[in-house]
């Protein structure tokens, strides 16, 4: 008797459970477009942010599509980059030469150059006064 009153239990909490409701369906959203505030930003006097290059170093060729430039960007430890680098977004190493490098940064090209060289003939050595 105890066997069946559990069987009629259970199978009757299988037959009249209330049955699993769907999740209502998720509304997709699609991201918006990036809007331009180039226009914006001329409107009000300002262009966009431009990226703080600093030169510590050059290995340069005579045709300057070939060799390495050691940059600072924004702050940065200095890093060693090529031509067609990407320095940072927008911005491309165009150029290395003996002078200086070349960077595009969103269609403007500049010519950076690299730190003064010190005094020749120390041989790396400061005298001081006595």
């Amino acid at each position: 008797m105890a066997l069946c009153a559990i069987g009629v239990g259970v199978w009757g909490s299988l037959l009249w459970a209330p049955a699993p409701r769907l999740a209502p369906p998720v509304l997709q959203t699609t991201p918006d477009e990036i809007a331009d505030t180039t226009a914006v930003a001329r409107w009000f006097g300002g262009e966009a942010l431009r990226v703080r290059i600093t030169v510590s170093g050059l290995i340069a060729s005579g045709n300057g599509k070939h060799g390495a430039a050691v940059l600072s960007v924004n702050g940065q430890p200095p890093r060693a980059y090529r031509v067609n680098d990407t320095l940072a977004p927008g911005v491309t190493l165009v150029a290395i030469s003996p002078t200086g490098v070349t960077v595009d940064q969103d269609g403007a090209q500049e010519t950076l150059l690299p730190p003064a060289k010190p005094p020749a003939g120390n041989n790396g050595f400061i005298v001081l006064p006595k």
